[in-house]
């Protein structure tokens, strides 16, 4: 017999159609013809839910069946006892017995292999675990630096501060002790000092709107080539000239650092208190 005709026999022997057993295996009773029929065969997969659907081993479809289609008692009993080969695992390509399976569908998978495959993935996430901790402890230990830098940089600048404008304003009490001509005067100058030269001390440590202002001064600029003569009068000339330009140069850094710096102090009593809040955030841009 072929193993259409022991399918053939097998169905017959269970009283089945072939509608019935296209309906058990969710395929066309015409397939199940065409087996019956030797036009075509069952791929492995079928015909092992074949053989499972029937109590038989997947070897039976590859021995010598008994004429008649019957299939003995004795056969039977043999392949009830012995396990039900289902397929080949498609993770391992193990053979797969009954209840070695994890999954039938849509892929045969055995429970080693799913096992396998959790702890697996029981490894991976206590790996993610463990490295999300450890960005989260660099993290905190990042953000930690940044308070202990922004604290030591604002006590840097107020303390700074505190001292050139002390020392100004203590210089400037003894002269007015020794000649306390127009005091009020003096002491209205001294107070209107203080109230823009602390702050504007403080933001150059700290850096921000007032450094920067302060630093566009000074630009050194460029001056144009000098001509002259290969001779005594012309280097005299080229040595004379470049000490002007020498000259002029200083004078327009000076010149520009100068207006800066005083833009940079009238600005420095109103951005004092944001850049003040900013430090303590740590928004610091260079100690």
């Amino acid at each position: 017999m072929d193993c259409g005709e022991m399918i053939a026999a097998l169905r017959k022997s269970k009283g089945m159609t072939q509608a019935d057993l296209g309906a058990n295996l969710n395929i066309t009773f015409q397939a199940v013809s065409k087996w019956e029929r030797g036009e075509s065969i069952p791929d492995f997969p079928t015909l092992c839910r074949i053989a499972k659907l029937f109590g038989v081993s997947v070897e039976y479809f590859s021995e010598e069946a008994p004429a008649g289609g019957a299939v003995p008692a004795t056969e039977t009993a043999a392949a009830e006892a012995r396990p039900v080969m289902l397929g080949v695992c498609t993770t391992c390509d193990r053979v797969v017995n009954e209840g070695e399976e994890f999954s039938v569908s849509p892929a045969l998978v055995c429970k080693a292999c799913n096992e396998r495959r959790l702890a697996e993935e029981k490894k991976a996430r206590e790996a993610r675990a463990l490295a999300e901790q450890s960005a989260r402890r660099d993290e905190e230990l990042r953000k930690l630096n940044e308070k202990k830098r922004a604290k030591h940089v604002r006590n840097k600048g107020l303390i700074l501060s505190a001292v050139i404008c002390g020392v100004i304003l203590l210089i400037g009490t003894i002269g007015l002790i020794m000649d306390p001509t127009d005091a009020g005067a003096a002491v209205l100058g001294m107070v209107v000092f203080t109230v823009f030269l602390y702050p504007f001390i403080a933001q150059l440590v700290w850096d921000g709107a007032v450094r920067s202002v302060c630093l566009a001064g000074g630009k050194v600029v460029g001056m144009p080539g000098v001509i002259f003569s290969l001779d005594l009068d012309g280097f005299i000339f080229l040595i004379v000239v470049k000490l002007l330009f020498a000259v002029i140069k200083f004078l327009i850094f000076l010149l520009s650092f100068l207006v800066c710096a005083l833009a940079a102090i009238v600005i420095s009593p109103f951005t004092f208190v944001p850049r003040l809040i900013a430090v303590n955030h740590g928004k610091l841009e260079t100690d």
